[in-house]
């Protein structure tokens, strides 16, 4: 018991190795009393992926934001999942498996081949700065697990990162569309978009509105020993057979497993589906027996603070 009073795991509660008059986090080149600081608890303004007014009054086929009736004329042949995420694993060709057409193999792609029309140039634009946070979270994902590993590194100083939680959630709700309307997520071989719907609502969360529990984002805990691939990104839709519909997709990047529900119709997961996930984690923690190092994700100030630790960790398999 005396462990789980200490444990942030179980209590939630780090203690920030910044002040007020020190650089903020968030590589802003602020200080962080007057930047993520500024409320007394560290919270990173998000960033929505909204078009500069005024807007259009055009609805531009096949971009899956036309509802809002302020796209561009033209598609622009949008990655469906980052370049920005992509290149932390490779400039060039990345493994890639998930797709239906693959038919259940990993192959090396080129990036520049990971694209589909699925947003107009105005929606794609908007969206960069989340395409900004993805990739900044990733590379520091694959710089603690790098560095964690190396057998040279003798420092034992830990590591700190910042990032809004909420654009990355946002990430992976526009990663969740772009997979769906690309045709690039399947079951028993057939492509969803085919074969199920997506909750049009969810798209609401990129204007502004508010997402509410159970959609959002998990993160896989109790990482205690797993295997950290180096260079592979991994993916798997998830739907529901009872409603037809896509409700949302695991992703797994190195030992990080994050889930994105995009439906509030997930009962049929049950209990048993959220029980090894942490909804919206404010800090994942990285360690072994050395060093430790630290990814803070920030929420509105009413999401409880909780951590999810990834222990014994080595080097990663290429």
């Amino acid at each position: 018991m005396a462990f789980k009073r200490r444990d942030p795991s179980f209590t939630g509660i780090v203690r920030l190795p910044w002040g007020s008059a020190d650089p903020c986090a968030c590589k802003s080149g602020n200080l962080y009393g007057e930047c993520c600081g500024v409320s007394g608890r560290a919270y990173k303004p998000v960033r929505f992926p909204i078009p500069p007014r005024p807007t259009t009054g055009i609805a531009t086929t096949n971009c899956y934001m036309s509802s809002t009736n302020d796209c561009a004329p033209t598609l622009s042949g949008e990655h469906f999942v980052s370049a920005s995420v992509l290149r932390v694993l490779s400039e060039k060709d990345v493994a890639v498996n998930g797709t239906p057409w693959l038919r259940g193999t990993r192959k090396a792609l080129p990036i520049k081949r990971l694209v589909a029309n699925i947003l107009c140039a105005r929606h794609n634009s908007a969206m960069s700065p989340l395409d900004e946070t993805a990739g900044e979270f990733f590379s520091a994902v694959r710089r603690i697990y790098d560095d964690l590993g190396s057998p040279k590194t003798l420092s034992r100083k830990p590591q700190w990162f910042l990032f809004s939680g909420e654009e990355l959630e946002l990430w992976l709700v526009k990663t969740a569309f772009g997979l769906y309307h690309s045709g690039n997520v399947a079951k028993d071989g057939k492509k969803l978009c085919d074969t199920q719907e997506i909750n049009p609502a969810m798209l609401q969360a990129l204007l502004g509105r508010r997402i509410v529990q159970p959609t959002g984002l998990h993160i896989l805990k109790d990482r205690k020993r797993h295997t950290a691939y180096r260079n592979s990104l991994s993916f798997q839709s998830l739907s529901s057979d009872q409603n037809e519909r896509m409700i949302g997709f695991r992703l797994s990047f190195m030992g990080v497993e994050a889930t994105i529900l995009i439906d509030p119709q997930v009962s049929a997961y049950g209990e048993d589906f959220f029980t090894p996930l942490q909804y919206r984690p404010t800090y994942l923690m990285f360690r072994n027996k050395l060093r430790q190092h630290t990814i803070m994700l920030t929420w509105p100030l009413d999401v409880p603070q909780t951590a999810v630790l990834f222990n014994s960790i080595g080097p990663a398999t290429p």
